[in-house]
């Protein structure tokens, strides 16, 4: 089949065609969204007496993610978590693939149903005692949490603590919750 040295020659001419393919650098395609710290956040949260209605007519703890990109995000199934327990348990309940849009809202019902239906219902609910809200990112290169929020105890039930403008670092007391859309 070959010639004795022409398997030699093979050998150095293979290795020069592949080395700089075998490990390429990880490069984010041109106009996708780098996952990484802050791009989402927890941006509002009502976790006591709460006025909003869930798809099945029941008022339930929420809160809501916010993409602070100028592009769509897709959360892949298996890679995004939200949990109360912080960092320390960051991976509580796994997301469902779903796509946030660009400067747009996803509202997480927090009423131990543990199920997607038209909504997404987590397996714990809040705490009006205090807790800590984490977003997580479980990738084939990293593990991070991409943003977290600590609050103490709350005792405005119906309001709504979140950020002001969305996704900034000022939080303040909202008497008329916007779940799912800009904070007011």
């Amino acid at each position: 089949m070959f010639a004795k040295g022409s398997l030699l020659l093979l050998v150095p001419l293979l290795a020069g065609c592949v080395k700089d393919r075998v490990f390429p650098v990880p490069v984010t395609p041109p106009g996708a969204v780098q996952i990484a710290p802050g791009v989402l956040k927890v941006n509002e949260f009502v976790c006591t007496g709460s006025q909003n209605a869930n798809e099945f007519g029941t008022n339930e703890d929420w809160f809501e993610i916010y993409n602070t990109t100028e592009q769509d995000l897709l959360l892949e199934e298996g890679r995004w978590y939200v949990s109360d327990a912080g960092p320390s348990g960051p991976t509580k309940f796994q997301l469902p693939e779903i796509t946030i849009p660009a400067r747009g809202f996803l509202v997480i019902w927090c009423d131990n149903l543990n199920t997607v239906a038209t909504q997404i219902h987590t397996n714990f609910a809040l705490s009006a005692s205090g807790e800590h809200l984490v977003i997580y990112y479980s990738g084939p290169a990293a593990e991070f949490v991409v943003d977290d929020y600590q609050y103490g105890p709350q005792s405005s039930p119906g309001a709504s603590l979140g950020r002001a403008p969305d996704g900034a670092d000022n939080w303040v007391l909202f008497s008329s919750p916007t779940p799912g859309s800009s904070n007011q």
